[in-house]
């Protein structure tokens, strides 16, 4: 094997060096059979010149990859493994200042770059015992990031040859070591993952020009599932309301509770349609004064009406009619305003009734709300006995809602919990948050004065499962006296989702 040595050189990133390693492929797809020999810039026995055989590009069986290595080293092998049939030439690079230089070098000759071991190269300008090789094409699994600034999302890298290469926090300095035909697209400040790109950001990507095969360089891109969900969702173009394709910690949701049909149930069915979109639009306004995140006016839209008499169907429980819905989701699509379906489900259980919201819930802008205070067990009746859910009866419907938003490329979804006693979710802490495609939110629904609400939301808050966003009921009437929205963002955590009923 012939080694290249590039000149001293240092490495600031372990995500620079992964990606230095692998974008030799940008310009090739195929497994080298078709290209020149490359020439080793000497001569065999007989003078003749020496050709090597060129590097073979290989790519993993899966539409997508995740190299989580948490070191530069790891990466760069892990890269190596992934895109590296074999390679008669390693560019090998240590010390220094500009890493762009021996990443040009490896893009150059179409192969890869790695970090040259501990022990010098031997004074003949040869690889020492010690060199690493290319290791075999294999199928790297993801370990934890690495506690260097580098578990956080700045970049998109687009390769046009079929091929997108997502690259992970500081990798800004090897930019300039991309082949023609690359576009960088930068996420905002703080962007927690690939599918964390405003619409606009992303170069068109259309059906025809649908990479075949995304890598993710760095373990915060999370599983190979996790990035195909994330980059097809960043594909589609869909924002949410408030803009992005991630819920949380980026907006702040600010909703009228209640249902279109009656004024009794909460704000949200006192005044017309038109009305309740610019109350809740200025309402969103009296927050967003306060905050950083988006506040996203809502509706949290009470989908099924828990019943002191039996329904038609037997479970205490009135499921609205499209003909009821369906101007509210259209109208709050065109306004920016995002729907939360509520359901209070009686006897029937969540998933069955969740199902009967399909067409909705296939919207980008619409979420599900559970409230096991209406979830009755046989032989109970609402008023007399609070309901409760099981964590395995909340798990269904988890996955259900997490499939049909994989499905169908929509982004993140909420799942909103109204918890206001601990005994409503048996088993919490097994409830399921980690689907991507879902933010698992808690809220908070306690009533009455300051101190009565404030240990309400101290003891829900106590032992959660991991990962779960929180929310906070404003009651109009019922508080005494309401908090203001200065006072809803004191609390500790600040909520994600505030409701008004």
């Amino acid at each position: 094997m012939l080694t290249y040595h590039g000149p001293s050189m240092k490495l600031r990133t372990p995500v620079g060096l992964a990606l230095a390693a692998s974008i030799a492929l940008a310009g090739c797809t195929s497994d080298g059979a078709d290209d020149p020999p490359v020439d080793a810039g000497g001569t065999g026995p007989s003078g003749e010149p020496v050709l090597l055989e060129p590097a073979s590009i290989t790519l993993p069986a899966g539409p997508t990859a995740v190299l989580g290595g948490a070191t530069a080293d790891a990466l760069a092998i892990e890269a190596s493994q992934t895109f590296f049939g074999q390679s008669p030439v390693v560019v090998l690079v240590a010390g220094g200042d500009d890493p762009t230089g021996a990443a040009a070098i490896a893009v150059e000759l179409g192969v890869p770059l790695l970090p040259t071991p501990s022990a010098a190269p031997a004074s003949d300008g040869t690889a020492s015992p010690s060199t690493p090789t290319p290791p075999a094409t294999g199928s790297p699994a993801p370990s934890a990031p690495a506690d260097d600034g580098s578990a956080t999302t700045d970049e998109l890298t687009r390769l046009e040859a079929s091929v997108v290469v997502a690259v992970g926090a500081g990798a800004t300095t090897f930019a300039e070591a991309l082949p023609d035909g690359i576009t960088v697209v930068t996420a905002p400040d703080g962007a927690a993952a690939v599918g964390d790109l405003p619409a606009d950001a992303l170069p068109e990507i259309t059906a025809a020009e649908k990479p075949a095969f995304v890598a993710g360089l760095g373990a915060e891109f999370g599983t190979p599932e996790q990035l195909a969900y994330r980059v097809g969702v960043a594909q589609t173009g869909v924002e949410l309301p408030g803009g992005g394709q991630v819920l949380y910690p980026y907006h702040r949701h600010i909703a009228l509770y209640g249902n279109p049909t009656t004024s009794a149930l909460g704000s949200l069915g006192e005044q017309s349609l038109p009305e309740a979109i610019t109350r809740a639009q200025d309402l969103a306004a009296e927050y967003q004064a306060l905050i950083e995140e988006t506040a996203v006016p809502t509706f949290e839209l009470i989908a099924s009406v828990a019943s002191s008499v039996p329904s038609s169907g037997g479970d205490y429980s009135t499921e609205m009619t499209p003909e009821v819905i369906r101007p509210y989701v259209d109208a709050a699509r065109e306004a920016g305003v995002y729907v939360v379906l509520d359901l209070q489900p009686g006897r029937l259980d969540f998933l069955t009734q969740a199902k009967v919201f399909e067409e909705f819930l296939r919207e980008p802008h619409v979420g599900l709300a559970l409230d096991p205070e209406w979830r009755l067990r046989p032989g109970e009746v609402h008023l007399e006995q609070v309901g409760s859910v099981s964590a395995e009866e909340v798990n269904s419907v988890v996955t259900w809602l997490a499939d049909l938003t994989r499905d169908n490329n929509l982004p993140q979804k909420v799942l909103v919990l109204h918890q206001f006693r601990t005994d409503m979710v048996s088993d919490r802490t097994q409830v399921d948050t980690s689907r991507d495609e879902l933010a698992v939110l808690v809220h908070v629904d306690g009533f009455g004065p300051p101190g009565s609400k404030l240990a309400t939301w101290n003891a829900i808050r106590a032992d959660p499962p991991p990962n779960v966003w929180w929310g906070w009921k404003n009651f109009i009437d019922e508080d005494s006296p309401t908090f203001t929205p200065d006072e809803t963002m004191q609390l500790e955590p600040v909520p994600h989702f505030v409701s008004y009923q």
